[in-house]
């Protein structure tokens, strides 16, 4: 099997921010169209943390938020534009793709960086930008097959409007989109409070050694 790195990388990163993440167990699984899909039918699957940040549900430590990610969490939540901080990398890839082993690689790589199972919010007692370290990462993973160009840019679309939960740990998905068996483009879309379009790219060789299971280096963030 052609690894991801061998594909055709074309990136560009977009600054600009649509569904709500279902709250159930971590370890549960939402799989639209498991088997077989029809053409034009989509996938998609979510994987949320129960957490709620005044509970401490599943939260492992908390902390203050960096001087960085403070700027990021009051601007955004100042500005009128929910979607200013949300960005996008596109991937063109031509090789043979497992998106079920993907999968498995997306949660591996989220699991292995604190920062993509953290959540950020403001303490309730004086409104403190906080982070908490989730026991599990939110993993959101689509794919499309028999995907048209028009679906390509309906997705890179969506994800420039999406509007992040960051407070419960939404902070990055992945969407696969399948133009044939050899032909994917994958679009990582991610908050700006996780990292900038360079670091995101460590994670994109993270995600790739996952998925040719190879062991990752030891974290050194993405931020």
């Amino acid at each position: 099997m052609t690894p991801l790195s061998s594909a055709t990388d074309k990136a560009s990163s977009i600054s600009r921010q649509d569904e709500d993440s279902e709250r159930q167990h971590p370890g549960a699984e939402i799989d639209d169209e498991k088997s077989h899909p029809r053409a034009g039918t989509v996938e998609e699957e979510a994987i949320p943390a129960k957490v709620h940040p005044d509970l401490n549900q599943d939260i492992i430590t908390m902390e203050r938020m960096s001087a960085a990610q403070s700027r990021i969490f009051v601007l955004g939540n100042l500005m009128k534009d929910p979607t200013a901080y949300s960005l996008i990398i596109r991937y063109d890839t031509v090789s043979e793709l497992d998106i079920h082993r993907l999968r498995d690689a997306l949660t591996t790589t989220m699991q292995h960086h604190d920062s993509l199972r953290t959540c950020f919010f403001a303490r309730s007692q004086d409104n403190q930008p906080m982070q908490g370290l989730l026991l599990f990462p939110v993993r959101r993973s689509k794919h499309v097959p028999y995907a048209t160009g028009h679906d390509i840019e309906q997705e890179l679309q969506a994800s420039r409007d999406k509007v992040w939960d960051i407070e419960h740990g939404e902070t990055l998905s992945l969407t696969v989109l399948s133009q044939s068996s050899k032909k994917h483009t994958l679009i990582l879309g991610y908050h700006h409070i996780i990292s900038d379009a360079s670091s995101m790219r460590r994670f994109m060789r993270d995600l790739n050694s996952a998925y040719n299971m190879r062991p990752l280096k030891r974290d050194l963030g993405l931020v």
